[in-house]
């Protein structure tokens, strides 16, 4: 008995097709659960039973939760995503431990830590945490609104500022070797 492996070009456009779907709607979700206040409210009651969980807690459980529960807890994902979009066009860093990126939220004076672990596989999750002034934690109700970081305008003023230096050296002939070179001794240099 032989296997065709073989993939027609068509199958491999309708894969593709779905594959980009997919992407789009992860997007659009992503959007839609950070514009209003419906899922953090959603999440507010559900860690009020469930202060810390995984998106995969309930796979071989499922009748443990309701049938809304599930699908919020699967939205975790694309939650995370949301707030990630905001935090990267506020500059405000995501804080990282080897396969582990997670970001510090808060709303109705409630903080959260939402974040994915990746490695062979992936998952996210959702803790709650005490608010205080050893993180950084963003208010929800800025990335409903979208308001946009007081230090925005400053960072990209520096960033413009970097961007033409490294212009004008490579008008002078400094090869982009050097330049990165500089540039990787100043994050060493500077990291914390």
């Amino acid at each position: 008995m032989s296997i065709n492996l073989n993939v027609t070009s068509e199958r491999k456009e309708e894969i593709l097709n779905q594959v980009i779907a997919n992407l789009i709607h992860r997007q659009e979700l992503a959007k839609t659960l950070v514009s209003n206040t419906e899922y953090i409210l959603w999440l507010e009651r559900f860690t009020s039973l469930n202060p810390v969980f995984k998106d995969d807690d309930w796979v071989y459980c499922s009748e443990e939760i309701s049938e809304e529960d599930s699908i919020r807890v699967n939205e975790l994902c694309s939650f995370f995503d949301g707030i990630a979009e905001y935090a990267n066009r506020n500059f405000i860093p995501f804080c990282n431990n080897d396969y582990d990126s997670y970001i510090f939220i808060k709303f109705n004076n409630i903080g959260y830590r939402i974040g994915i672990i990746s490695g062979q596989g992936s998952f996210s999750y959702c803790e709650r945490v005490g608010i205080s002034s050893d993180n950084f934690f963003i208010d929800f109700d800025d990335i409903v609104n979208n308001k946009r970081q007081e230090n925005v305008d400053y960072i990209c003023e520096k960033l413009d500022s970097m961007s033409n230096i490294i212009k004008e050296l490579l008008n002078v002939g400094v090869s982009e070797k050097v330049i990165s070179k500089a540039v990787e001794n100043a994050f060493e240099k500077y990291s914390f």
